[in-house]
């Protein structure tokens, strides 16, 4: 083997790749075991020689995940000269960055900041003591924002890695996971913060991370609020404890570099992005939904079961970045034009909750998955059902369809530009039967069952003028 070209090494490699496991688990109840498999070919392959590591390292990381730590990592040498965390003293050091970087550390850290020697400018005394330590010395508040300088301290010590190896160009995959937070009082403080510092600090992370890499495709799985904070939206906690199993939502962003061609010419142009101002603020305008011309955007809720078991569920709000999303795509259509396909997965979300009236208008293709995945046992774990009536469960789930059905139905002039819809749920043997009563008023005369579940338009939609 070693005596083959690297050529012919690398295509048989090839054979060993396969859809990463954030893809195929896409549609699994969120977790931060998204990227986990038990079967890793490649990695091993990679294990067996320096030469079969440097010919598959290209293919390896082609898919490329971070997991995020609200704690000094073991092992950690070095401090940032600008906030006196640990960090890469090899890391990627960007100007503009490096300027951001310092004013969220004045902002946020701002009494514990003090100016020792004219050179180093900013100067935290507290760079050798233990997390816990610091987490009696220091507020909340402060403790929140030193979690951010860390984020993006562990963010430049992977691109560093990726940059020695010359692997950055190869990611075409990101995945970014995120933990809770350390304890439950600083978890609850997360939405209370002022969200000045937080914006920067999304915004600092986003930029360096592709300033570096260009992913195709970019998913987050967090905390339903900490995702929040990663998007630069806003998510209401106000009835989260009735959602107890929500533990973590996933965004997924990808691009079509075809459709994005075809649409380029449609979209007003950005002219903002050039600014080399200090702190950026066209850059800051745009979080991870707007920072590149996507053209999938996908959500995925989790479990409502808990809230079933509650009185009057359906007056109770998840924390969700829906509303966000459907304000963006309702009031700044332009901030989202070039998204063509939405897909929603949530299991047994209510039905007043499952309504995408705002979105349909701008997307091509509505993808939806409201029940469970029949070889995940979730509704045999009584633990998990908790005090929900499963009936109540079901009849929410179809009359979220029969509403959606509804709207495809009659919103030929309202949502011109709808092309296919996608039922995951009609593939469940034991629910087909009652889909299929659903969508039979659907097929005639406007749109076709090409699959169990998908659905074709058939009857072209009115033309579209450029201001539509």
């Amino acid at each position: 083997m070693d005596r083959l070209p690297e050529e012919i090494l690398l295509h048989i490699f090839g054979f060993l790749d396969s859809t990463p496991p954030s893809e195929l688990k896409a549609r699994q109840e969120p977790t931060l075991h998204l990227t986990s498999s038990p079967e890793a070919p490649l990695k091993r392959a990679c294990c067996v020689s320096k030469l079969w590591r440097r010919v598959g390292l290209p293919l390896l990381f082609s898919c490329t995940r971070l997991q995020l730590e609200c704690d000094v990592p073991p092992g950690a040498t070095g401090s940032c000269w600008v906030c006196g965390l640990p960090a890469n003293e090899e890391g990627l050091e960007s100007e503009d960055v490096e300027k951001l970087h310092r004013e969220l550390a004045k902002t946020a850290c701002g009494p514990l900041v003090k100016c020792e020697d004219p050179i180093v400018e900013y100067q935290v005394p507290y760079r050798l003591i233990t997390y816990k330590e610091l987490h009696k010395t220091i507020s909340p508040e402060q403790m929140m924002a030193i979690c951010a300088l860390m984020f993006y301290h562990q963010l430049l010590d992977m691109l560093a890695f990726l940059e020695r190896a010359n692997l950055a160009k190869e990611v075409q995959s990101f995945v970014l996971l995120r933990g809770k937070m350390p304890s439950e009082q600083m978890d609850r403080l997360f939405t209370q913060l002022k969200s000045g510092w937080r914006h920067l600090g999304a915004a600092m992370f986003w930029r360096q991370l592709f300033s570096v890499m260009d992913p195709n495709r970019v998913a987050i799985v967090a905390p339903p609020r900490d995702l929040g904070f990663w998007t630069k939206t806003v998510v209401s906690a106000l009835h989260e404890w009735a959602f107890p199993d929500m533990h973590f939502h996933s965004l997924e962003l990808r691009r079509d570099t075809a459709r994005i061609s075809s649409v380029a010419s449609q979209l007003p142009q950005d002219n903002s992005a050039g600014s080399s101002r200090a702190v950026f603020p066209a850059d800051i305008a745009k979080g991870i939904l707007t920072i590149k011309p996507w053209t999938h955007l996908a959500l995925n809720e989790g479990s409502f079961l808990k809230a079933y078991g509650t009185y009057e569920y359906f007056e109770r709000g998840p924390p969700t970045l829906i509303y966000s999303i459907t304000d963006l795509f309702a009031h700044h259509a332009v901030v989202l034009g070039s998204v063509r396909s939405f897909t929603y997965t949530g299991i047994f979300p209510f039905a007043n909750h499952a309504r995408f009236t705002r979105i349909l208008p701008h997307v091509e293709e509505l993808d939806c998955r409201f029940a469970p995945d029949p070889d995940s046992g979730i509704l045999d774990d009584k633990d998990r059902v908790g005090k929900a009536e499963l009936q109540d469960c079901w009849q929410e789930l179809f009359t979220a369809h029969h509403e959606l059905c509804s709207l495809l139905q009659t919103g030929r002039l309202e949502y011109p530009r709808l092309k296919k819809f996608v039922c995951g749920d009609a593939r469940i043997t034991g629910i087909q039967a009652e889909l299929e009563h659903l969508f039979t008023p659907l097929c005639l005369p406007e749109w076709a069952e090409m699959e169990p579940g998908v659905f074709h338009r058939l009857i072209s939609p009115p033309s579209l003028s450029p201001e539509q």
